[in-house]
């Protein structure tokens, strides 16, 4: 029976945007509290730096186009009344840029309907120059940063008893009325599985449940409006593969 205090993570954290599509400061000032640590500052510091990379294999080369987010500074502005008078309408977006658009919003839909049936790789590149990009697997509540792997050793490693398994998860029986999808793991026949997030978390897991566990909108409103994280499909196979040597491209 799933417990009547049980906290929807995914519900809250799409709270993230008001009913504008704007953040919502309020749930930001909340989020704070919910997580130990500073995990929430430290993962919308992440979001907000440029350097979270979703990337997509593409297997049908004709369908696919580069789906990526690049902020960019903002045209001067002529203040001057001739200039207002004269200047020329907005223009029109383009049949090409219309379908790209179309395409991305279908790649986002997908990531989170069925993740499973997209190839798809989560990477932190990170600011040292010397220092190797992070990997993160969302699917499986892993990630390859020091933070991570020091929590597990201290946390789950330590004794013998009860197991590994039975520290790092929790079922949920087939049925329960529950929707979250933060820190979920692939099910065990009919149930549903969670990993114990209040015993291991990073800011990298966090920052993508943000962008992958909560709502499309979310996802959307952090690769196109403000920009700051990259989605980007790969069509060529060599390419994909340079992703399994830890190397940003």
């Amino acid at each position: 029976m799933v417990d009547e205090h049980y906290i929807d993570y995914s519900q809250l954290l799409a709270q993230l945007l008001d009913k504008d599509g704007e953040l919502n400061e309020t749930t930001v000032s909340f989020l704070y509290h919910l997580f130990p640590s500073d995990f929430f500052v430290r993962a919308m510091s992440l979001i907000d730096s440029n350097n979270m990379f979703i990337y997509v294999f593409e297997r049908d080369e004709t369908s696919a186009a580069l789906t990526t987010s690049v902020g960019t500074e903002p045209d001067e502005v002529e203040t001057t009344t001739e200039t207002l008078r004269t200047s020329p309408s907005p223009p029109v977006a383009s049949e090409q840029e219309l379908g790209n658009a179309v395409q991305s919003s279908a790649l986002i839909n997908t990531l989170y309907e069925k993740p499973q049936s997209v190839l798809h790789r989560l990477i932190v590149k990170q600011e040292g120059p010397q220092s190797p990009p992070v990997c993160v697997d969302l699917r499986h509540w892993f990630c390859s940063c020091d933070e991570y792997n020091t929590l597990f050793e201290e946390r789950m490693l330590t004794d013998e008893e009860p197991s590994l398994y039975s520290k790092a998860t929790t079922e949920l029986r087939a049925g329960a009325s529950i929707t979250d999808s933060f820190a979920s793991m692939p099910p065990k026949g009919a149930s549903r599985r969670y990993f114990r997030h209040d015993i291991i978390m990073c800011p990298h897991l966090l920052a993508f449940a943000i962008l992958l566990q909560t709502t499309p909108e979310l996802l959307t409103y952090f690769t196109h409006k403000a920009a700051t994280v990259y989605l980007i499909t790969i069509q060529n196979l060599d390419e994909w593969l340079k992703l399994h040597l830890n190397v940003v491209i």
